[in-house]
C-alpha cells in the first residue's frame, strides 16, 4: 500500500515539474532592460534580439539567476529592440562591452561620435551624445557613449523621417541614464 502510494506521489511530481520544463524555452532576456520597458521608450510593440558575446558559463549562471530570481553579473551583450509601425521601423541598440584596457579601449569608443559630440553629465564616466548617420533613408539617429568602469556602454535609436531629434537625444539619453544605473 505504501508502495503505490510513493508512486501516485512520485508520478504527479513528474507531471506536475517534469513535463513543465520539457516544452518551455526560456526566452532570452536583456540584461539591462526589458521588452516592457523599451516598449516604453519606443511607443509600441518592440520585438527583441539579444546576442551574448561572453562564454556559456556567464549565460548559464544568468539564467540559473532568473530562475531562482537572485542576481548575477553577467557578460557583455548587444540588446536590439524593433518597433515596426505605418510611419516606418525604430530601432533601440544597446551594447556593453568590458574593457581590459579602458586608457587604451575607451577613446574608439567615442570615435564613433567623431567630432560633433557633446558631453553628458551624470550618466556613468565621461559620457558623450551625438547624432548619427540612420541607414533608413531620411531617418535620424542618436547615440549615447559612456563608461562604468570597465565596461562601455554605446546606447543608440534611429527612426525614419519624421522623427523629431530632440525627442529621440531625450529618449536616448534617458535609456543610457537607466543602463549606466544598472552598470553601478
Amino acid at each position: 500500500m505504501r508502495l503505490v502510494f510513493l508512486g501516485r506521489c512520485g508520478a504527479l511530481f513528474v507531471v506536475l515539474f517534469g513535463a513543465a520544463g520539457v516544452g518551455s524555452h526560456a526566452k532570452e532576456t536583456c540584461p539591462w532592460i526589458n521588452e516592457a520597458t523599451a516598449s516604453g521608450f519606443l511607443h509600441g510593440d518592440v520585438t527583441m534580439t539579444v546576442t551574448h558575446t561572453s562564454n556559456g558559463a556567464d549565460k548559464a549562471a544568468a539564467a540559473k539567476a532568473t530562475a531562482t530570481g537572485t542576481s548575477v553579473t553577467v557578460g557583455d551583450a548587444t540588446c536590439e529592440f524593433v518597433r515596426h509601425d505605418a510611419s516606418g521601423v525604430t530601432t533601440l541598440r544597446i551594447e556593453v562591452v568590458t574593457m581590459s584596457n579602458v586608457a587604451a579601449a575607451f577613446p574608439g569608443f567615442c570615435g564613433r561620435c567623431g567630432t560633433d559630440s557633446l558631453p553628458v553629465r551624470a550618466i556613468g564616466n565621461e559620457a558623450v551624445v551625438c547624432g548619427m548617420t540612420a541607414t533608413a533613408r531620411g531617418g535620424i539617429a542618436e547615440q549615447v557613449i559612456g563608461r562604468v568602469r570597465e565596461r562601455a556602454f554605446v546606447v543608440s535609436i534611429s527612426s525614419g523621417a519624421g522623427t523629431d531629434q530632440a525627442t529621440l537625444r531625450e529618449t536616448t539619453l534617458r535609456v543610457a541614464e537607466q543602463v549606466a544605473g544598472f552598470l553601478f
